[in-house]
């Protein structure tokens, strides 16, 4: 099972590059985590919209195959669903793998089985 690991952490954007600068000075590490600070957590929850749950399962069990695709499955306007991958993939939830048919196609893909959202206090 492939999980996608998120810890919410309260901080402001100076604290992100701090912890970053930080973990830059030490080894890599191979953990499949992800972290997200934010300054309060209406912020994520305005992230991760209850449309945005029902994209990321849609992808997981109908695999669209592009994202014109997944728009008209989820009866949805295009550019609205666009920019919903958009945060998506920039939270690392979704990859969008370019692809050349007979002409080019963007097929959404979740890789992951799971995702667990943690929130640091």
């Amino acid at each position: 099972m492939h999980i996608k690991k998120v810890i919410i952490k309260k901080g402001t954007v100076k604290e992100f590059f701090r912890n970053v600068e930080q973990k830059l000075k030490k080894p890599l590490s191979m953990t499949e985590h992800t972290e997200i600070y934010v300054e309060n957590v209406n912020v994520f929850r305005k992230m991760l919209t209850e449309e945005r749950l029902r994209l990321l399962i849609c992808i997981k069990e109908r695999k669209p195959e592009s994202v014109y695709a997944l728009a008209k499955m989820l009866k949805r306007d295009r550019s609205n669903v666009i920019a919903d991958l958009t945060m998506l993939a920039n939270l690392g939830f979704v990859e969008l793998n370019e692809e050349r048919g007979s002409r080019m196609m963007t097929r959404p893909v979740t890789p992951y089985d799971k995702i667990e959202i943690s929130i640091e206090m």
